[in-house]
């Protein structure tokens, strides 16, 4: 399917095309006719006009293509000055100058299609007041026959000759700074690029004078008609010349490299934007975006599609991008449109920077996300744990209480006999199975172990009290540890051998503790069935990497056909 601007451009060529042939008719219909003046600015125009477009169509953001169009329609206006309709040589007469007045905002947009600084701004504006209001006193003053003193105000050819003199006058001073600005832009480039620059930019510069000056230089050496057509030939070789140096990539386009950066900076980050950034920066509808993905090491297309990159002997052709060292994608794009592979290179670096950009915004948000869900369970975790002991609380340690009371109360009420010994002795049972409800219960919370003696200390006895044989190596952590490190890392344990006990079907575990390069590891090994997974409950596994998560650590779990390993590391630090 063709892309809406190359349909326009189609429109627009056959409009032109229309519009040339037009005028040729009318100019040759006209009372002044010869062939330089039936045929010169018409050819002129549509050498401009197709230059324009063909540069528009192969780089659409580079500006140069739509302003030869506009210099193709200025040199098509002045052309009708020389019809015999009132209103066109009206059209004409007033424009005259101001095909050069674009050729001079060309030379100052040269080579990127955009303005650069403010003398440039100011100095093309001052060009075209120059055209346009520099021109007022030679067509209202300047005596003509009919019809060509259709704006003909008074018959002065005095005041006419000190308006041109003013017009040429500031015009001079206008190429005069121009030729100083383009001498000062050349510095900004390499020794290569002001070779292909240079010439051009000179050649521009002669075919701006060589209207004004041409005649009054090529008149006296009797070329007659031929000075003019020499005119025409420097004037109509502008288009071809900038248009052939934009086109086939002579030196970096850093225009529209600016402007692309520019463009990336200030999209969304979406990767369908950078695609289509790209595409128009290259002037190429079919370049492809592709990113690298080291899953599948190899390359991937919009839709998620791994697919392989051109070979040698194919119409298309890639470059590849990276940050640093590190594969970010390839940009695939048609050589015949873009034979520097330089200039598409500079355009993948940055599309790289934001394919790089969009990757860590991706990584943000997914951390963001994972941060969000195990902050939420973490609050559910520990809210059923609140729940647990207040039920712990109620059914447990509060009836051996209010028993308490009610034998207190009973006791109290009644005279010392026979029964007060077994009623005593009930009481001090109760008190006994009370303050075993209430160290399970602390235990469960914050074993004292734990508190007391440290993680290697709570571990070992957490370990002689299960019912399945135990290698337990703890050597390796010397000392105590951070008070979060060491109630997390016991509840690694805890959790690991409790989901052995529950699910493994294990005749052993190995639990190994040790600390190194700052940081507590756990292993836990176990020779049972394996197949260990985490449910996303909020508790088990998922709850245990929330709590590492927390403080930085990681966790692993690997499943053999022999058993499953557990691995967790916390910083000390």
């Amino acid at each position: 399917m063709t892309p809406p601007l190359q349909v326009a451009l189609m429109q627009l060529a056959a409009v032109w095309v229309a519009g040339v042939a037009m005028v040729v008719a009318l100019v040759q219909a006209g009372a002044l006719g010869g062939v330089a003046l039936v045929y010169g600015f018409p050819v002129v125009a549509a050498l401009y006009g197709a230059a324009g477009l063909l540069a528009w169509w192969r780089r659409p953001a580079n500006r140069l293509g739509p302003l030869l169009v506009v210099g193709g329609a200025a040199f098509l206006g002045v052309s009708v000055a020389n019809t015999d309709v009132p209103a066109l040589i009206a059209v004409g007469t007033v424009t005259a100058t101001v095909p050069l007045a674009v050729v001079i905002h060309l030379l100052h947009t040269f080579p990127g299609g955009r303005l650069r600084g403010r003398a440039s701004k100011v100095s093309v504006l001052a060009v075209y007041v120059v055209a346009l209001v520099g021109q007022v006193p030679i067509w209202a003053f300047s005596p003509a026959s009919p019809p060509y003193d259709v704006v003909l105000i008074s018959p002065r050819p005095d005041l006419a000759e000190v308006g041109a003199h003013v017009q040429q006058t500031c015009g001079a001073v206008v190429v005069v700074v121009t030729v100083w600005l383009l001498v000062r832009r050349l510095r900004e480039y390499d020794s290569a690029q002001r070779r292909v620059l240079a010439p051009v930019l000179a050649y521009g510069v002669l075919a701006v004078l060589a209207i004004p000056l041409g005649g009054t230089v090529l008149r006296p050496l009797g070329l007659g008609d031929a000075s003019l057509y020499i005119q025409f030939a420097a004037v109509a070789g502008v288009p071809i010349v900038f248009a052939a140096v934009v086109l086939r990539g002579g030196f970096a386009r850093t225009g529209e490299l600016s402007a692309f950066v520019t463009s990336v900076a200030s999209s969304s980050g979406s990767r369908d934007e950078l695609e289509q950034a790209v595409a128009t920066t290259l002037g190429d509808p079919s370049a492809t975006l592709l990113h690298w993905s080291a899953a599948h090491s190899g390359y991937l297309d919009p839709a998620g599609t791994l697919v392989a990159l051109p070979g040698p002997e194919q119409d298309r052709a890639a470059v590849h991008i990276a940050v640093g060292d590190r594969p970010v994608g390839a940009v695939v794009y048609d050589p015949r449109l873009n034979e520097d592979a330089g200039s598409v290179a500079a355009v993948g670096r940055v599309a790289a920077i934001a394919l790089d950009r969009e990757r860590l915004a991706r990584e943000v948000s997914d951390s963001r996300r994972a941060l969000r869900e195990a902050s939420s369970r973490l609050l559910e975790t520990a809210d059923r744990e609140r729940r647990r002991i207040a039920r712990d609380l109620h059914d447990g340690l509060q009836v051996s209480l209010v028993r308490l009371a009610m034998q207190a109360h009973q006791l109290a009420q009644e005279p010392l006999g026979a029964a007060s010994p077994a009623l005593a002795a009930r009481m001090a049972a109760d008190v006994d199975e009370a303050a075993a409800a209430l160290r399970g219960l602390v235990n469960g919370v914050m074993p004292a172990p734990l508190v007391e003696r440290g993680l290697a200390a709570a571990v070992q006895e957490l370990a002689y009290s299960l019912p399945v044989r135990i290698r337990l190596d703890v050597d390796g952590v010397s000392g105590r540890l951070p008070a979060p490190v060491e109630s997390t890392g016991y509840f690694v344990v805890a959790e690991a051998l409790t989901n052995v006990l529950k699910h493994a079907d294990a005749r052993s575990v190995a639990v190994c503790l040790r600390t190194e390069d700052g940081a507590l590891w756990i292993d836990v090994v176990d020779d049972g069935r394996g197949g260990a997974v985490e449910d996303g409950s909020g508790s088990g596994l998922p709850g245990l990497r929330d709590r590492l998560d927390v403080l930085g650590g990681t966790l692993s779990v690997t499943n053999g056909h022999t058993g499953t390993r557990l691995r967790a590391m916390l910083p000390c630090g």
